[in-house]
């Protein structure tokens, strides 16, 4: 009787035992990151970067599965990389002056060249500047340049593509009478775009004299500025509420392919931008980030990529490979003579006084 009580103790205890080890098997399954293990890499980048249907076709040919967080500003990026010290994701897309600050404070890694077959495929325009002399931590992968973008219907401009100047942006063309603009919502953009109309260039840093004349011309354009925003200026200029807009010339491209009536001009000197890629310092899953970047610099999926969105890809002899038109043309052949007649965007100014700037431009 007595061995049978504690048989049934026994039971019961291993029965308790064996209920706690599920239970505790159950938190660790969810608490598990299993992308951290399985064949798939996390993407941190802009919305418009990888194009889903490429991204698809890879997991399809591959079996990698590819998760894409997205920002909206190279702050934001900043912000995500210092918080999480890049744990997490696998590749970045940082822009040109975001790539220095991410090497300096340690959060990409260097890129195994060997594994870069397409390298030799990129444009010399792109490589060596001096926020990556070397390109040692990233690599072109898109780049543009700003544009004003404007209604042809209400603004009648005979100033050809390239060599117009920043005074439309500004309102300084009483010829055309009264109309709105769509300026950036970006800090560091506007100052940037200030400084090329007021000195044609973007000084390394920013006196108290050049700061001034910074702010004050920010302050005489606001009149003229129908919303401060960095994303759908077309929107503004096809429903009629501003007949000028300031955009990245991917955005400029997709919205005159849709609208004959819009236009381009590009101010002389300009802005430009290059979008790289670049893998987090903690990253473990090198390998098949460079079975993605492998895929997504080929020819026919930057090709294809270009014919959506408009944003120009960083491989050279591209307009040799690929049909384009005479006004996308126009943008390739700028880059001839790119590296003097554009700037990159930097930190001129504090970020402190950045933002107090800002808010007294839009206050």
């Amino acid at each position: 009787m007595q061995e049978q009580r504690v048989l049934r103790w026994v039971i019961r205890l291993g029965m308790i035992l064996f209920w706690i080890i599920c239970c505790f098997g159950v938190l660790l399954l969810m608490k598990k990151d299993w992308r951290s293990t399985d064949r798939s890499i996390t993407i941190l980048s802009w919305s418009v970067m990888f194009d889903p249907v490429h991204v698809a076709a890879f997991e399809r040919a591959t079996g990698i599965r590819v998760y894409i967080n997205h920002y909206e500003s190279n702050e934001e990026l900043l912000v995500k990389m210092r918080v999480t010290g890049g744990r997490g994701f696998d590749l970045v897309a940082p822009s040109d002056y975001a790539v220095a600050k991410l090497v300096k404070e340690g959060l990409i890694k260097p890129l195994d060249r060997e594994k870069l077959p397409f390298f030799d495929q990129l444009h010399p325009a792109f490589l060596g500047h001096a926020f990556d002399p070397n390109n040692e931590f990233s690599i072109p992968y898109i780049w543009g340049i700003y544009c004003l973008v404007y209604d042809s219907r209400t603004l009648m401009l005979s100033s050809p593509f390239n060599d117009s100047t920043w005074d439309l942006l500004f309102g300084n063309v009483p010829s055309l009478g009264s109309y709105r603009v769509v300026m950036t919502n970006d800090p560091l953009e506007a100052v940037a775009i200030a400084s090329l109309h007021l000195f044609s260039k973007i000084p390394a840093a920013l006196n108290v004299h050049q700061l001034l004349l910074v702010q004050k011309i920010l302050r005489l354009q606001k009149p003229y500025v129908e919303h401060y925003g960095n994303v759908r200026g077309d929107f503004a200029l096809i429903t009629g509420s501003a007949q000028v807009a300031l955009m990245p010339s991917g955005e400029a491209l997709r919205a005159v392919r849709s609208y004959d009536f819009l236009q381009i001009r590009v101010p002389n000197p300009t802005i430009m931008t290059i979008e790289h890629c670049a893998i987090p310092a903690k990253s473990h899953k090198s390998d098949l980030v460079y079975e993605f970047l492998s895929y997504m610099y080929s020819a026919e999926v930057m090709r294809d990529h270009f014919s959506r969105t408009g944003d120009l890809p960083a491989r050279k002899n591209f307009t040799a490979e690929s049909s384009v038109s005479s006004r996308e043309l126009a943008f390739f052949s700028w880059l001839e003579d790119a590296r003097e007649r554009s700037f990159f965007v930097t930190d001129i100014i504090a970020e402190r006084d950045r933002f107090d700037l800002w808010l007294a431009v839009k206050s």
